[in-house]
């Protein structure tokens, strides 16, 4: 079993998966409507650490998928009845939805019930942001209204940083609401990680700025960050030279979940930890993907790790036939890889998981109809929905623990390109320049000046968030070692 304390140890960057509402409540209070492989809903409680399929500690937990109404309490869930000792929940304030107005914004009340949630749930919870990723849909303009009506000058802010209108009421709803969780926080009940939002570096050193002497115990990184390594490294390396990173217990990367990321992320934390002298620095990524591809009949059965793209795959199960009904689980997601991927010389992982070498195809896909001139038709009742969310959370586990494997083993030749090239660009800020010493050896020139490093690598570093059209070329950054 997957243990706190051995996770832990491993010195990685640590998934976790952003858990169904509906998911934690049936697995801790509901029924199957029918026999599915001898399981009960308690099988499907992950963070119970003597679950006798697949247990795993982490998790994040979102007050904005839960809190509708304005004396909502954490609900009796496998969340808010864990152990405590034996996992880590960390909450999400739900600013996302508030700042798009799907929970409603009642100034100071909100932000209040989002922060008494969470210390009732979480060990460490976020603060209540108000995400620059809604500027561009046009979330944000009511807010500057309001904001402007209620005497704020937000056009000095403008002239005093140089951003626009929707960007500082972003920031100052986000000081607002960061300014209440200091006053209103109860002592020791959650760990406060300060949220840094920005969709460039501008707009990301500015939000730093005006942020960083909240006195919170991490940090979690929003927007570009997730996947622009450039703005990521220059925050830390921010955060480090003015005396802010010996005080972050954790570390979080907001909604970003693909294998080449995670293992980057270790690669982070690793550097940050031998170099920089902060052994309990701990970073965590998440996502909700194990259970949005359940929910639409997405199944993860496995895994491709080469040179061509690392990727986890999916199978939709809408329609399945007669013919892979008899399987178990594991043994169509081998041969729906295969099928897949036989013909591309790919190298591939199905999954195999506890619970899917337990169930069959049967337990999930019910309904079963024929349909004139189409394949039988299997649907997914919530019984089905639900095994199959378990599995998928398994299945992505599984996948990191086996991209880590590779990333920082031996098989160098079967990391991409780009993944090669940011993990070079990594090692070098933190260690130094690789260079022949007079006796034949290796040895590492310390970077002098880590932000023109940054500058220098910036179009490798940020690779991942390009979209990419066309075979990436081999000429460019000298990669060395991703291990």
């Amino acid at each position: 079993m997957l243990t706190k304390a051995d996770l832990l140890a491993q010195n990685r960057a640590i998934y976790l998966p952003a858990i169904s509402a509906n998911y934690a409540n049936f697995a801790r209070n509901g029924a199957f409507k029918r026999k599915v492989g001898g399981l009960i809903p308690a099988d499907l409680d992950f963070l119970d650490p003597s679950n006798r399929y697949f247990a795993y500690p982490f998790a994040l937990y979102s007050a904005g998928q839960v809190i509708r109404t304005p004396n909502k309490l954490p609900k009796a869930c496998m969340v808010a009845q864990r152990d405590r000792n034996e996992t880590i929940v960390l909450g999400d304030s739900g600013g996302f939805q508030v700042s798009r107005g799907t929970i409603e914004f009642e100034k100071d009340t909100t932000a209040r019930r989002m922060l008494k949630w969470m210390e009732g749930v979480a060990d460490w919870s976020m603060v209540m942001d108000f995400p620059t990723g809604g500027i561009g849909p046009g979330f944000m303009k009511p807010h500057v209204e309001r904001l402007i009506a209620e005497g704020h000058d937000l056009s000095a802010m403008c002239k005093a940083n140089g951003q626009s209108l929707d960007f500082n009421a972003c920031l100052l709803q986000t000081q607002i609401n960061n300014d209440q969780f200091v006053a209103e926080r109860t002592a020791g009940a959650t760990g406060l990680l300060n949220v840094l939002q920005g969709r460039n570096e501008a707009e990301s050193k500015a939000w730093y700025e005006a942020v960083k002497h909240y006195p919170f115990e991490g940090i979690a990184f929003a927007g570009a960050h997730q996947n622009h390594f450039s703005l990521l490294l220059r925050r830390l390396y921010d955060l480090h030279i003015d005396g802010q990173l010996q005080k972050c217990a954790w570390v979080h990367v907001l909604g970003v979940s693909t294998l080449d990321i995670g293992c980057l992320l270790t690669k982070v934390q690793r550097c940050v930890r031998e170099h920089w002298g902060y052994p309990d620095f701990q970073i965590s990524f998440d996502s909700a993907s194990p259970f949005i591809n359940a929910a639409n009949n997405g199944m993860i059965i496995g895994q491709t790790l080469d040179a061509y793209g690392w990727t986890i795959r999916t199978a939709g199960i809408a329609t399945v036939g007669s013919n892979d009904l008899p399987l178990s689980v594991s043994d169509f997601c081998t041969s729906k890889l295969h099928r897949k991927t036989d013909r591309l010389g790919r190298e591939m992982i199905a999954a195999r998981t506890a619970t899917g070498n337990r169930i069959g195809m049967a337990d999930l896909c019910v309904g079963k109809a024929k349909i004139a001139g189409q394949r039988d038709r299997s649907g997914l009742d919530v019984d089905g929905s639900y095994l199959l969310m378990y599995h998928n959370v398994q299945a992505f586990v599984t996948a990191h623990a086996k991209a880590h494997e590779v990333f920082f083993g031996p098989e160098q030749w079967r990391i991409p390109l780009d993944t090669l090239s940011i993990a070079g660009a990594i090692d070098v800020m933190f260690r130094g320049e690789p260079i022949t010493s007079a006796m034949g050896g290796v040895v590492y020139a310390p970077v002098r000046d880590p932000i023109s490093h940054i500058k220098r690598c910036q179009i490798w570093l940020d690779r991942l968030a390009i979209q990419r059209t066309r075979p990436t070329s081999r000429i460019g950054y000298n990669i060395g070692q991703a291990a």
